[in-house]
Parts: structure tokens; C-alpha cells; sequence
């Protein structure tokens, strides 16, 4: 998704003036943790914490999966007919994943390609045409199948939510701020709150995995030149905070964190115009909830990948 900063307008500045005044609020009550990373947003903070550039790319090959263990995938196609053009398909055969979860799928309603040896459920956007939409395929037919998010219609068709029988699994494609900001009270009060519900309602009664395109780079090391993107769509404070709120309050875990504690620059976006992939956004994920942390036994992505301006992110999980 092409990505691009202006100036945001004065609601926006007294927006941000109040988010910094809770992180006073907070912090005077030993609740600046709640905050995801605020604190550490400088350069001095990570380079004097040793972090690494990620360089573990299995560009000659990918982890063998075991008997014993799920194979799930997560990838912004930017567009289904242009990624299946660009080689879609090859990387599906190929990766051959027990579940596939699409964003930006970008096909108009009631347009469900089918692709063999999957079960295929689409959710496109009927507000407009050719935008946004999601998909999961599934070799296993899931129990349930769900479209809303808590309990709401979601007419640019961002988020599809599956059943099985140890865990629930949500991909979504979360909305986007907008170039001048003008979307982002919506995402953090509405978009947001919605998806933190609907999470919170499923963890009750199973495990959840929550994957797909979250538009947030939540950590200064998890987007290239940080300084120039602080009033950004994707690094804004209030998009960041926002998203640690649901990760904080539902206890899930980022995957990635956990198997490469000391990592930076595990980029999963790219300008089409940087062919060498190296300075980008992380803004695709697989959280789990705690229970599930030590089932994952693999997470990497397909760099090489060029589809689409995101590149896949895969998971291994123990049945």
C-alpha cells in the first residue's frame, strides 16, 4: 500500500496533545507500560539495547514441517488477480500451507475463486467495489466461519474469522489512517475498539491467533528512518497506543518478539520501488494468545516473495 506524509490538521495536533498528556497521567501512576514503546522512541535507546538486523531469510529454502504441527500463512496481495498474475499460486504450491490468510484482496462481492485442495471463503466490500476484502483458505473445513467484527456487519469486508477445534483464528485488514491522518480517530476509537471486543469475546471461549495486515509499526525498530514517520499513518503514537491497548488487555504475545527477542528490521512491506528490500514497515503479525506462545516453534517470511509490496509471513504451531 503506498504510503506518504503530510501535515495533520490542528484537531489532529490537540488529538496528539492528549494522548501525551495520558502518558504523564499514566506514567505518574506506574502505568507508562501500558504505552507500547512510547518511551523508547529514540535511536539511543535501541542501539544501546544491542538490537540486530534481522538476516535469518530462508531465501534457499524454508523450514521442514513437522508431522505434529499447522503451517499458517499471512499476505497483503494488494490484489488477488494482479498477485495470482505475479505468481500467487506458484508460492501457494509451493509453501503449500494448511490455512492461507489474504488481505487486500480487492475482488468484488460474490466473486470466490477456488483453488485446489482448499476450502475458500471470501469477504469482499460491498461499499465499494474493488477495495479492501480478505480471505482465508483452509484444507480443513473450519467449524464456524464469521464475517462481522463484534457483532457488526464490516462493509469493506476487513476481517474473516474462523473456527477450529483448539483455537480461533482472525485475519483481518485493519483500516488504514489516511496520507493526511483523516482516518485516524476512526481507527483508534472505532476500528480498534470493535476488533478488541471481538477478540476479547473469542478468548473467552478458546485460544485465539490474530494475524494479517495490522497497519502499525509498533516499535521504533520496526520501520525504517522512525524520525521521519512519527506523524505518519502506521507509526502514529495514538495508532501505536491503541494496538497495545488490545495486545495488553487480551495478554496475546507477538510471535516474532518471542522467537527473536534481540531482531530490528524484520520488515514485511516494501515500496515497490525498493527492489532490494531492505529499508520497509513490519506490519504484518501473527499474536497468539499466552497459552499458545510455546506451540510456535517457527515464524519467517518469504522475502524473495514479489507478489505484492508485502511479502508472506508464516508460522508453524504444534496441533
Amino acid at each position: 500500500m503506498k504510503r506518504s506524509c503530510k501535515t495533520a490538521k490542528k484537531k489532529l495536533d490537540e488529538e496528539e496533545d492528549k494522548i501525551e498528556e495520558k502518558e504523564v497521567h499514566n506514567k505518574k501512576k506506574g502505568k507508562d507500560d501500558q504505552l507500547y514503546d512510547i518511551e523508547k522512541d529514540n535511536d539511543h535507546y535501541w542501539k544501546e539495547h544491542d538490537f540486530e538486523v534481522f538476516t535469518e531469510d530462508f531465501e534457499k529454502g524454508k523450514p521442514e514441517k513437522a508431522n505434529d504441527e499447522i503451517k499458517i500463512a499471512t499476505y497483503n496481495v494488494a490484489s488477488w488477480n494482479a498477485a495470482m498474475k505475479k505468481g500467487l499460486n506458484e508460492f501457494i504450491k509451493e509453501e503449500n500451507p494448511d490455512i492461507l490468510c489474504v488481505q487486500e484482496t480487492k475482488l468484488q462481492d460474490g466473486v470466490n475463486p477456488m483453488i485446489d485442495g482448499y476450502h475458500c471463503y471470501f469477504s469482499a466490500s460491498t461499499a465499494k467495489k474493488g477495495y479492501a476484502g480478505t480471505a482465508i483458505l483452509s484444507k480443513e473445513e473450519p467449524l464456524s466461519i464469521t464475517k462481522k467484527i463484534n457483532g457488526k456487519e464490516n462493509e469493506h469486508g476487513r476481517i474473516i474469522t474462523v473456527e477450529y477445534e483448539k483455537f480461533y483464528l482472525v485475519n483481518s485488514y485493519v483500516m488504514n489512517s489516511g496520507q493526511r491522518l483523516e482516518n485516524l480517530v476512526k481507527r483508534t476509537t472505532e476500528w480498534d475498539k470493535d476488533m478488541r471486543e471481538h477478540l476479547k469475546a473469542l478468548q473467552k471461549k478458546k485460544n485465539v491467533i490474530w494475524c494479517g495486515d495490522l497497519n502499525v509499526a509498533l516499535r521504533w525498530i520496526d520501520v525504517a528512518k522512525p524520525m521521519t514517520r512519527l506523524r505518519c499513518a502506521g507509526f502514529t503514537k495514538e495508532e501505536r497506543a491503541s494496538t497495545n491497548e488490545t495486545i495488553k488487555e487480551l495478554n496475546l504475545v507477538d510471535t516474532f518478539q518471542v522467537k527473536y527477542p534481540k531482531k530490528r528490521d524484520f520488515y514485511t512491506f516494501f515500496s515497490f520501488k525498493d527492489k532490494s528490500k531492505t529499508a520497509g514497515w513490519r506490519l504484518d503479525y501473527f499474536f497468539v494468545s499466552k497459552d499458545l506462545v510455546d506451540s510456535v516453534t517457527q515464524i519467517y517470511r518469504r522475502k524473495e516473495i514479489s507478489a505484492s509490496d508485502h511479502v508472506p509471513l508464516i508460522i508453524h504451531i504444534k496441533k
